[in-house]
């Protein structure tokens, strides 16, 4: 082997190296702060979340400053039940077509936890400030224990830098009580939300210091 061989082998062991030690060191970091999942959620976008819905923490992912990516969850107070904020920026959002489909991207991944068997779907239409936005409501049971059934609420919303989605997971026993409680929480949460208008939500995500 030549040295020129031997040095263009050397080099590409030393960027496959460096490029696995890069996706290492920025892999997806998780803060168990309720104070910064509140400041996070503040910095994405305008919403009033009740009480019951508590701070949990947050994960963020910056990965070498091309792809941000960074949510806020809350946990329903004494019930299975989850709220969730996530938003993704990137250089390439500028780009209308690729902006859409980031959207689908997060709307077909919003919910969380284990994979859930669709077992019925319907769209609802909302009016927040003067946008529609179409949220999915749907019912999943669990593949391992059909009893188990939940009811996701996803909805992508136009926020101060884009835009982010909105993801309830609640407890199907929960959600149908007769008194509605926690359903209609799920209603007055979405209905607070104030889009960013598109042009003032234009700009880049910075990770909180």
């Amino acid at each position: 082997m030549t040295v020129l061989a031997t040095l263009l082998v050397v080099t590409a062991v030393g960027l496959a190296a460096a490029c696995l030690i890069g996706l290492y060191l920025f892999r997806p970091v998780e803060y168990q702060d309720p104070d910064r999942a509140r400041r996070i959620t503040a910095e994405m976008l305008r919403v009033d979340v009740p009480p019951v819905f508590e701070p949990r923490g947050t994960i963020e992912w910056d990965l070498f400053r091309l792809l941000l990516m960074r949510g806020s969850y809350y946990e329903l107070a004494g019930e299975d039940g989850l709220l969730m904020f996530l938003q993704v920026d990137s250089r390439l959002m500028d780009q209308p077509d690729v902006r859409r489909h980031v959207e689908r991207t997060l709307r077909d991944k919003g919910g969380g936890g284990p994979p859930l068997t669709i077992i019925a779907s319907e769209e609802v239409d909302y009016l927040l400030g003067t946008e529609h936005v179409a949220f999915l409501r749907r019912t999943g049971e669990s593949p391992v224990d059909p009893s188990k059934k939940y009811v996701l609420m996803e909805g992508t919303v136009n926020g101060h830098s884009g835009p982010v989605l909105v993801a309830f997971r609640i407890a199907q026993e929960a959600w149908e009580r007769t008194d509605q409680s926690i359903a209609n929480l799920v209603e007055a949460t979405i209905q607070s939300i104030v889009p960013t208008l598109r042009a003032a939500a234009e700009g880049s995500l910075r990770p909180p210091q």
